[in-house]
This record gives structure tokens, C-alpha cells and sequence, in this order.
């Protein structure tokens, strides 16, 4: 699937540079002052905007102050992404293989009570 489809599917997140596109397209502002604005090269917003660079929680935070857009819901968009990425790329039989570990008893009752 292309990146261009994968923004288009509604089975597939949104990639955060998408929706960072769309939230500076509806204030007017440009990459390169949203950049000047928060601090950071214009070629930090970009590399985000163009998906060749993750959004991480530097850059969430400025972005949170600049748009009131909580830096958590950013974080949660690059979340999302990356783990759609690494279940596309991963192959099912290579994680179908990983036997997964039991649970001893002890921690089984202690987590129950929780």
C-alpha cells in the first residue's frame, strides 16, 4: 500500500505529520513559521510533514503549546503509526513462532486482586 493510500484508508492511522499538515493549513501557517515559532528547523517540521522523521515528545510538546493540541494525542498518533508499520512489515509467522511466557501463579492471584 503507498503512503498516499495508507493516509486515504481509514483501516490505517493517520501518519502525525499528516494531521501537523492539515492543523497549519487551517491556522495558515506556513511549515517554516510554524518552525521559527516553536524553536526548531524548518527542516524538523518538514522531515515530520513528508513522514521521513517521527514525531517525538520534544517536538509534541512544542506543538502543544503552539496549536493546544496535547502533546499526548500527538505521541498517540506516532504510536499508532509505528505499530500499523511493524504489523505490515513483521511477518505473522515469524511472531507466530514466539511461544508466549506463562503467567506464574503467585503473580496470577496478585494481579487478580488489583
Amino acid at each position: 500500500m503507498s503512503d498516499a493510500r495508507r493516509g486515504a484508508d481509514p483501516r490505517y492511522p493517520a501518519h502525525p505529520g499528516q494531521v501537523l499538515r492539515e492543523e497549519l493549513a487551517a491556522r495558515r501557517i506556513t511549515q517554516v513559521e510554524a518552525a521559527r515559532r516553536i524553536g526548531v528547523p524548518p527542516s524538523q517540521v518538514a522531515a515530520v510533514v513528508r513522514r521521513r522523521r517521527p514525531l517525538g515528545a520534544a517536538l509534541a510538546l512544542r506543538l502543544e503549546r503552539l496549536l493546544g493540541v496535547q502533546a499526548g494525542f500527538w505521541l498517540r498518533l506516532q504510536i499508532d503509526w509505528d505499530l500499523a508499520e511493524a504489523r505490515r512489515r513483521v511477518p505473522v509467522s515469524e511472531l507466530e513462532r514466539i511461544e508466549p511466557a506463562a503467567v506464574p501463579p503467585a503473580d496470577r492471584a496478585r494481579r487478580a486482586r488489583r
